[in-house]
C-alpha cells in the first residue's frame, strides 16, 4: 500500500494513495509479506547480528517522557509528535524518523515481563569512540542513569526499553572476543 502524509494545525494525517484516510494501523498484509520468502528461508530463525535497520517503532508507556529521553537528554531531532495517532518520531541527522514511539498499548502501560518474547534492546553505532564519550558525558550533565558495558553504554529510556550506544569499533571488537562462545543475553 502507497501513502501520502502531511501535517496541518500541527497534526500529521495520512492517506491512501486513492484518497482515504488512514490511521497508520492497517492489518500486516501476510500474504504479502511472506510471498518474498524463499523456499529455504527459515522464519522462526533469529535475525542475524549483521542486520541493519533503518527506523524502527517503539511502544512507551509515556508520548513527553519518551520525546524529552531522545531529544532533550540523547540529542535526536524531534521530528514532530501526531496526538491524533498517539505517537511521535526522533532522529538523528534531521531524517524523517529513525525511532517511532506510540501509546498503542495505553497510556501508562507496564512494560512486558523480563522473560517474554520481545525486543531486549537495540544499538546505535556512533561515528567514534569521542561522539561515545561526548554522549556519556551529556548523559552525566542530564543525570540520565546508564552503566559503562565493555560493548558501550546501556540505558533504559522511561519506558524501560533498553537502548545501547556503541561505535562499529568496539561493538567488532566486542563480538570477536566472544568468537564461537555462547553469550549470556539474559541481563540485557
Amino acid at each position: 500500500m502507497a501513502f501520502s502524509q502531511s501535517i496541518s494545525d500541527g497534526e500529521l494525517y495520512v492517506r491512501h494513495t486513492d484518497g482515504r484516510s488512514s490511521n497508520g494501523r492497517e492489518a500486516l498484509d501476510l500474504d504479502s509479506l511472506f510471498s518474498h520468502l524463499n523456499e529455504d528461508d527459515i522464519p522462526d530463525k533469529s535475525v542475524s547480528d549483521e542486520v541493519r535497520m533503518g527506523h524502527f517503532h517503539l511502544y512507551v508507556s509515556n508520548l513527553d517522557e519518551t520525546r524529552h529521553f531522545y531529544h532533550d537528554q540523547l540529542g535526536f531531532d524531534n521530528m514532530g509528535a501526531a496526538s491524533n495517532f498517539s505517537m511521535g518520531m526522533v532522529s538523528a541527522g534531521g531524517y524523517h524518523h529513525h525511532i517511532g514511539y506510540n501509546t498503542w498499548q495505553g497510556e501508562g502501560a507496564q512494560p512486558p515481563p523480563s522473560d517474554s518474547l520481545g525486543l531486549r534492546y537495540f544499538t546505535f553505532n556512533l561515528p567514534n569512540a569521542e561522539e561515545l564519550k561526548r554522549v556519556a558525558d551529556q548523559l552525566q550533565k542530564a543525570e540520565v542513569s546508564f552503566e559503562r558495558r565493555t560493548e558501550g553504554l546501556f540505558m533504559r529510556d522511561p519506558s524501560k526499553n533498553g537502548l545501547l550506544l556503541t561505535t562499529a569499533d568496539l561493538a567488532e571488537t566486542y563480538k570477536q572476543g566472544f568468537a564461537g562462545k555462547d553469550i549470556d543475553k539474559e541481563g540485557l
